[in-house]
């Protein structure tokens, strides 16, 4: 399955790192986080962090058969 390391916070593109820290600032600061949004398709992710069963990653919030980015379970 294809995991997006990338994604468009508000339109811009980022890197999963600088969205967990996006993520994480925002938090902590009371703002709202960005719209996060597929670089493929546009529709809502969100962002993972790595852990013992894989690497940091975007996932879409409902999955897109249209997709590559999408998992396909």
């Amino acid at each position: 399955m294809p995991r997006s390391v990338q994604c468009l916070a508000n339109g811009i593109r980022v890197l999963i790192d600088d969205a967990l820290r996006l993520r994480d600032n925002a938090r902590k600061t009371g703002q709202p986080v960005p719209d996060w949004r597929c670089v493929e398709c546009r529709r809502p992710v969100r962002p993972y962090k790595a852990s013992p069963y894989g690497a940091a990653h975007f996932e879409h919030w409902k999955r897109n058969p249209n997709c590559s980015l999408s998992d396909q379970r």
